[in-house]
C-alpha cells in the first residue's frame, strides 16, 4: 500500500488476510459454522370453510400497547384476533372470539419444513428438533409448545393438529425455547421442551384480560417514556386511511404531518420489542426474519447497520434495551484480542464487519469488504453514549476495559502514510465503497478511509476522557 501497489496488496489480503473456511458463507450461512438467525416455525390457524365471504377486513397494530388487532365479518358474524407477545410471561397470547355463541371453527398447528417433530395430545402440541452445527457438530435444540384454551365447545388433537368446535372464545398459548445458554453460549442449558411446557402451562392458569394488562403495564413502562405526537386538521380523514395508502400519498406530496411521529414511536416499539433483558441484542432484519436462510444470516453487521438499531435508545430513554448491546460489546473482547494477535500482531481487540452470537470476531471471506477494521471501535461508542446517559462509577468501570482495548488496538496499528505523514490505519476500507486508479483497477482497500479516521478519533477521545474521570493511565492517554 506504500508503494501505491493496490490491485497487488488487495490480491495479498484476498489470501492471507479473510476468515478461516467458509466464513459467513457469503451470507448464506445457516449450513456452515457462522449459523444464521431464522425463524422457529409458524403457527397456522385453518378456518372451516363453512360459512360464506369475509367483509370489512381490518388489520390494526396498537403501537401504544404492542397489541395488533385483526378483524373481519362473514355470515353477519365478527371474528376477532388479538395477538401479544408477553416479555413478563415470556409467552404469544391469541384470542380468537366470535360475536355470536359457539360459532368458531377451526384448527391449528405448528409447522416448520425442517429438523422438527411434532406429538399433539388433548388440547396441546409440540414441536422439538435440533439444527446442524458447523462441521457436522450437532446445533441448537429448540422446542415449541401451544395450547388451547376455550370455555365452551369442543377441542381434540388430531392428525398432529388441534380442532376446536363450537366455541365462542379460545385462547391460543404458545412459548419456545432453545438450549443457547446466552451469554455463555459456549456451554449448552437444559432440555428445551419443558421450559416452553411450563411457561404454557403458567400462563395458562392466568385470565386473557390478566395476561393483556400485565403485558401493557410492562411495555408501556417503556414505551410511555417518550413520544413525539403531531396533530393537524386532517388528522380525522387520516384516521380511516391505511398506512400503506398513507405512504403513497406522501411519496407523491400530500400532507401528513402526523406519520413522522408514527414512523418515530413505531421505531420504538420495534427496538422495545426486540431488545429485552434476557434475549439476545437486536439484529440486521430483526426477531421478525420469516426466513430459514435470513438475508445476511440475520447477523450482527457492524459496519452500520446494528449501530442504527441503538442510536434511538438513549436520546429516547430506553437505555435497558441498550445494554444487551453494551454486554455483547463487552463479550467480544475475548475473541477480539485474539483476532487482533493473530491477524495484527496487536495488543488491545478487534471486531470486523460481522459477528454473531457466537462473537465472531475474524475478517470476513472477502478481503474487499471483510477487511474493515472498525466494528469493534464504532460499537465503543454505544459504550460511551451509554455512561454520558448513566453517569455513574460502576458504568464508567465496566466500559472502560472495552474502550481502553479498542484503543491500544487501534494505536498499534498506525502506521505512517508516506504521502501525507498523518497516521492512518493500513490495510482497510470504507464499507461498500470502491475506487479506481488511473489503470483502471476497481478496488476497495486502501490505507486511512475517512470512516476509520473518524471512528478512531471519536475513540481516542472517549478513552481520554474516561482514563482522567477514572483517574488511570496517565502514561497511555498522553501518547
Amino acid at each position: 500500500m506504500k508503494e501505491g501497489k493496490n490491485k497487488e496488496a488487495q490480491a495479498l489480503l484476498q489470501r492471507y488476510f479473510v476468515s478461516e473456511g467458509e466464513g459467513s458463507g457469503h451470507g448464506n450461512g445457516a449450513y456452515v459454522k457462522f449459523g444464521c438467525y431464522q425463524v422457529l416455525g409458524d403457527l397456522k390457524i385453518n378456518w372451516s370453510d363453512t360459512l360464506g365471504k369475509v367483509s370489512d377486513y381490518q388489520r390494526t397494530l396498537f403501537l401504544d400497547k404492542a397489541l395488533a388487532v385483526t378483524q373481519w365479518k362473514r355470515d353477519g358474524i365478527t371474528f376477532r384476533e388479538e395477538v401479544l407477545a408477553s416479555a413478563p410471561n415470556d409467552i404469544i397470547a391469541i384470542r380468537l372470539n366470535a360475536s355470536k355463541a359457539k360459532k368458531l371453527y377451526f384448527s391449528f398447528s405448528l409447522d416448520r419444513k425442517e429438523k422438527a417433530q411434532f406429538s399433539s395430545a388433548g388440547n396441546t402440541i409440540t414441536m422439538t428438533g435440533q439444527l446442524a452445527g458447523g462441521n457436522g457438530d450437532l446445533g441448537i435444540r429448540f422446542a415449541g409448545c401451544a395450547k388451547a384454551i376455550t370455555l365452551d365447545g369442543k377441542v381434540e388433537a388430531q392428525d398432529g393438529k388441534i380442532t376446536v368446535s363450537g366455541s365462542t372464545e379460545c385462547l391460543i398459548i404458545l412459548s419456545a425455547a432453545t438450549d443457547l445458554n446466552w451469554p455463555t453460549v459456549e456451554k449448552r442449558g437444559p432440555n428445551p421442551l419443558p421450559i416452553a411446557q411450563k411457561k404454557v402451562n403458567q400462563a395458562s392458569m392466568v385470565s386473557w384480560n390478566q395476561l393483556k394488562q400485565k403485558h401493557i403495564i410492562d411495555y408501556q413502562s417503556y414505551y410511555n417514556r417518550c413520544q413525539i405526537q403531531l396533530t393537524a386538521k386532517q388528522e380525522s380523514q387520516i384516521a380511516t386511511t391505511s398506512t400503506l395508502q398513507r405512504l403513497i400519498d406522501f411519496e407523491k406530496g400530500a400532507s401528513d404531518v402526523t406519520l413522522p411521529s408514527l414512523y418515530f414511536n413505531f421505531g420504538r416499539y420495534l427496538l422495545i420489542s426486540s431488545s429485552r433483558k434476557g434475549g439476545l441484542p437486536a439484529n440486521l432484519q430483526g426477531i421478525w426474519a420469516e426466513e430459514y436462510q435470513t438475508p445476511w444470516n440475520g447477523d450482527y453487521h457492524l459496519n452500520i447497520n446494528v449501530q442504527m438499531n441503538y442510536w434511538p435508545a438513549e436520546v429516547t430513554n430506553l437505555s435497558e434495551c441498550h445494554t444487551l448491546l453494551v454486554d455483547f460489546v463487552k463479550q467480544l473482547v475475548k475473541p477480539g484480542a485474539q483476532t487482533a494477535k493473530a491477524y495484527y500482531n496487536s495488543e488491545g481487540w478487534v471486531a470486523h464487519v460481522i459477528t454473531n452470537p457466537w462473537k465472531f470476531t475474524a475478517p470476513g471471506e472477502g478481503a474487499s469488504w471483510g477487511s474493515t477494521l472498525s466494528g469493534g471501535a464504532w460499537l465503543c461508542e454505544h459504550l460511551w453514549q451509554h455512561y454520558l446517559f448513566n453517569p455513574n462509577p460502576k458504568v464508567l468501570n465496566e466500559i472502560y476495559p472495552v474502550l481502553k482495548g479498542a484503543a491500544q488496538f487501534y494505536k498499534n496499528i498506525l502506521i505512517e502514510d508516506p504521502q501525507t505523514h498523518w497516521l492512518v490505519t493500513a490495510p482497510s476500507n470504507s464499507p461498500e465503497n470502491s475506487y479506481k486508479t488511473a489503470d483502471g483497477f476497481i478496488g476497495q482497500t486502501t490505507m486511512g478511509p475517512t470512516m476509520d479516521m473518524q471512528i478512531g478519533r471519536e475513540l481516542f477521545s472517549n478513552t481520554i476522557a474516561a482514563a482522567k474521570i477514572l483517574g488511570v493511565d496517565t502514561d497511555l492517554r498522553q501518547h
